[in-house]
Order: C-alpha cells, then structure tokens, then sequence
C-alpha cells in the first residue's frame, strides 16, 4: 500500500470510528432517557417512511431479539446486506483507487434498494 491509500484507509476508518461513536451514544441516550429522534416524514404525513421503526429495530438487535427487530422494519433486514456490500465496495474502490466509480451492477443495487424502499414505504402505508 502506497502512502494515499494508507492515507485514504485511515480516513475511512476515522470516519467509522465517529459514526460507531455517535451510534453508541445515542444508544446510550434513548436507554437512558426513552427519547429518540421523530420521524419528520411521519410527522407531516402521517405515513410511514421505509426508515420507521429502525430505531426500535437496532434496540431489539442489540438486545438479541431478532424477530422482533424484523417486525419493525423488514425492509431494512433484507436490504442491510446489500447496503453493508456497497459501502464495503465504495470504500474499498476509494482507498485502492481514489474516486473511481461504481460498476454498472452496483449501480442497479444501488437503484433496487431506492425502488425497494419507496415500494416498502407505499406497502407499509395501505390501509387493512
């Protein structure tokens, strides 16, 4: 590894680092004081976004009750490994070759899981 990549690398790992942070107090915070950030969309529309219920979600998977985690928001359990795949792959194109772009089949992931999430959103929201 050149001295960009190391650079690169240590930058993606600084930028893990502060996101596992700010997640680990949150965390902390809605176990603390029960309060957790609303869902604006909701809030206006009175609709469920692809995103609610993901914070409940995390709650229960940290506290091993994976059903329960899926209940609340199965869109993001069967999404998570393609969007753990991406973010692995930009970073990984990133650190080896700097802003290279993405493959055209990571491009359709990318764009299934836009579909998915705005097809989840508007079958989460139909009445019965």
């Amino acid at each position: 590894m050149d001295q960009i990549q190391i650079s690169r690398r240590n930058a993606i790992i600084k930028r893990d680092a502060v996101l596992l942070g700010i997640g680990i107090l949150y965390y902390i915070f809605i176990r603390i004081t029960g309060l957790a950030i609303p869902c604006v969309f909701r809030k206006i529309t009175g609709l469920l976004c692809p995103g609610c219920g993901l914070t409940r979600a995390v709650l229960a998977c940290a506290k091993l009750d994976f059903a329960r985690a899926f209940a609340y928001n199965q869109y993001i359990c069967i999404a998570l490994p393609v969007l753990v795949y991406l973010i692995i792959r930009c970073d990984y194109l990133y650190v080896k070759y700097g802003n290279k772009k993405l493959s055209l089949i990571d491009n359709i992931l990318i764009y299934m899981c836009i579909v998915g999430a705005v097809a989840f959103a508007i079958l989460r929201n139909l009445p019965g």
